[in-house]
């Protein structure tokens, strides 16, 4: 029996509130590790006015919108550009008035922005004065792909079969075998998220406390160290702490990361 569901992101305003302020939030993180690696000794420049502020979130926001439009003439969609009101925010959207795309072919027309916030976090420690600029750039576009995740997240648990109607805020999603999505239901990859940045947060604390004692109780500088490669260290220079990690920092968040699909899957079931 053929089924239709539809779901409105104003009807989800705080899961979009809360996942944007989480893609913000861990932005960062992953970036400075990257820099270590890639430009370790290149000072970071700041050029950015208030008018340049503005023009540089126009110009992302109308790059993550063509790449929506472009992924959905790509699967054969006739892309149409709107604006709307998410809450009290003024946002742009690209919707299809074609005939709809499959559940796989959704996934990469709601994802394809995300090509932007890569290539703009690998470009950022080369841009000399304009870093700032691009690594904002990567932070906002992240930030504001928190609804097409949402999509996203919700037309994955979806049957292959279904065809999907992108109307900019309102998704519609019709065959055998779709299901409501409530509220709960799409709380839940927040709330599953949450735990694991949760988690890392903890053991972060856990090494940087332990870091300290260590500083205090073995003098100016620890080192943390595994096998021939360094990890970490925690110099105590004029009064100030300085913090030093090694680009083994990207393996370590890999490791940490590696479990993340199965444990969303045991967390789904058992919520």
């Amino acid at each position: 029996m053929l089924k239709r569901v539809e779901i409105d992101l104003k009807e989800h305003l705080v899961e979009l509130t809360v996942l944007s302020l989480v893609l913000l939030s861990i932005s960062l993180l992953p970036y400075g590790g990257y820099r270590r690696l890639v430009a370790p000794h290149k000072p970071f420049q700041w050029s950015l006015g208030i008018v340049e502020l503005a023009l540089l979130l126009l110009a992302i926001m109308l790059a993550h919108e063509a790449l929506h439009a472009t992924a959905m003439a790509a699967f054969g969609g006739k892309p149409k550009v709107g604006l709307c009101r998410l809450g009290p925010i003024p946002v742009m959207y690209v919707r299809d008035e074609g005939a709809g795309f499959t559940r796989n072919q959704y996934l990469v027309v709601a994802l394809a922005p995300l090509l932007l916030s890569l290539a703009l976090f690998l470009l950022a420690p080369f841009s000399g004065v304009y870093e700032a600029a691009v690594l904002i750039g990567y932070m906002c576009n992240l930030g504001g792909a928190s609804g097409d995740i949402i999509f996203a997240a919700s037309v994955y648990r979806m049957p292959r079969n279904a065809v999907v109607h992108d109307n900019g805020p309102v998704l519609v999603i019709e065959g055998e075998g779709v299901r409501e999505l409530a509220h709960f239901e799409l709380r839940k990859y927040l709330r599953i998220v949450l735990e694991w940045i949760a988690l890392i947060v903890m053991v972060e604390i856990c090494i940087l406390t332990l870091a300290f004692a260590g500083l205090i109780a073995f003098g100016q500088c620890l080192t943390l160290e595994l096998g021939p490669l360094k990890l970490f260290s925690f110099k105590y220079v004029g009064g100030v702490v300085r913090y030093e990690i090694s680009p083994l920092d990207f393996l370590l968040a890999a490791v940490l990361l590696a479990p993340l699909p199965a444990y969303l899957e045991y967390r789904l079931r058992e919520l």
